[in-house]
């Protein structure tokens, strides 16, 4: 319904939306609704948007939920899009996961018939269609995603998405995904547009890892990283252009088999993207969408963080560093001075939220920094 806006993350004192925390307080809307774990009894669709001969529009607002178990195994519709079907409904959908939905096209969402819906901050993770989009299906709409995270979806055409428009994706990461044809994705007859993104180590068992283009259409990166090569990119009749400022180099997420897909400070797509493609001011974290003057790659900007508190005391073998953990941190850096203005030196990199530096009279001086870096 135009104007209604649906939001979780509440404890319940909260006074606004802005006092929610959606990530410890996890509001889910699942379909499983019989027996617990079958999936074969479990509900078609959480949000059903039917045509009824007008257009939803974008104040109609789906915020912070986790969207999970639907199985949409009906007759069509009711086949497509197990957590979401959109016909004419351009509704926004932020801050939301979606997760083991399943249909036969859209695993997660079906949009369809200028269904110009947006997606923002979303991950779409463990989808499943037993044909098209094992997270999305865009067809006859201009779909836009920005800072979203595909993984671990998979489908026969288009293992993160299958795309029959003219859809956009902007600060997203689409990795680990399969497909039989289209690992990541499986245009036909749409005209694509990645910018600022990440397609990465996704696999097809048959043709096009990361992307199976097909029928007239036309897929466009922009400042976006991705796999190379004939394996990778499959056109027939299509045309495929990453001549925008795209890199092919490996984007160096922090643990790609781990599914985390923050990057490290080595990586490529730090500081590699284009401003002007972006409208968000938080990345998927939460964080600053623009940390250092450019932004990133992908939906999470590169955080180097100065670790809040910190003691100092003594200890047998000199000075004993104490800090708080950092979420999200693998690694902390160690620096040294002899004043509180003077230059600091690097002295080493530890796992750990503790360190003893030896006794040093020139050396009184620390500061501390967390990192996504994981140690070798």
């Amino acid at each position: 319904i135009d104007g209604v806006q649906i939001y979780g993350g509440f404890e319940g004192f909260e006074n606004s939306v802005f006092e929610r925390d959606i990530d410890l307080n996890e509001t889910i809307i699942s379909g499983d609704i019989g027996i617990i774990g079958d999936p074969t009894d479990n509900c078609y669709h959480l949000f059903y948007h039917p045509d009824f001969g007008y257009q939803y529009y974008w104040d109609a607002v789906l915020d912070g939920f986790t969207l999970r178990d639907a199985y949409a195994n009906g007759f069509s519709p009711y086949d497509q899009g197990g957590a979401i079907y959109n016909f004419r409904a351009n509704i926004t959908v932020r801050n939301c996961k979606f997760s083991a939905n399943r249909a036969y096209s859209g695993g997660a969402v079906y949009n369809y018939w200028d269904s110009d819906s947006r997606y923002i901050n979303c991950t779409f993770t463990g989808n499943t269609a037993t044909g098209y989009g094992g997270a999305a299906v865009n067809a006859n709409s201009t779909a836009e995603y920005t800072n979203c995270l595909f993984y671990l979806n998979s489908a026969l055409y288009g293992g993160a998405v299958y795309d029959a428009a003219d859809s956009r994706f902007i600060s997203c990461t689409v990795s680990n995904n399969t497909g039989t044809l289209g690992g990541g994705f499986y245009t036909y007859n749409a005209a694509t547009v990645m910018d600022n993104s990440i397609i990465w180590g996704n696999t097809a068992s048959s043709n096009g890892h990361q992307f199976y283009n097909n029928n007239n259409s036309n897929i466009t990166l922009n400042y976006s990283s991705y796999t190379s090569g004939v394996a990778h990119v499959f056109n027939n009749n299509s045309t495929f252009t990453a001549a925008n400022n795209c890199l092919v180099t490996d984007p160096m997420f922090v643990n790609s088999a781990g599914n985390d897909f923050r990057l490290l400070e080595a990586s490529s797509c730090r500081d590699s993207g284009n401003n002007t493609y972006n409208s968000e001011t938080l990345d998927i974290d939460g964080y600053a969408r623009v940390q250092n003057i450019t932004i990133d790659r992908g939906p999470y900007e590169f955080m180097v963080l100065n670790v809040p508190a910190l003691s100092i005391s003594e200890h047998i073998s000199g000075v004993q560093l104490v800090w708080d953990s950092v979420p999200y941190a693998y690694s902390y850096k160690i620096y040294a001075a002899s004043t509180p203005y003077g230059s600091f030196t690097f002295l080493t990199a530890t796992d750990n939220i503790s360190y003893v530096n030896p006794v040093s009279e020139s050396m009184k001086y620390f500061y501390i920094t967390a990192s996504t870096d994981q140690l070798k």
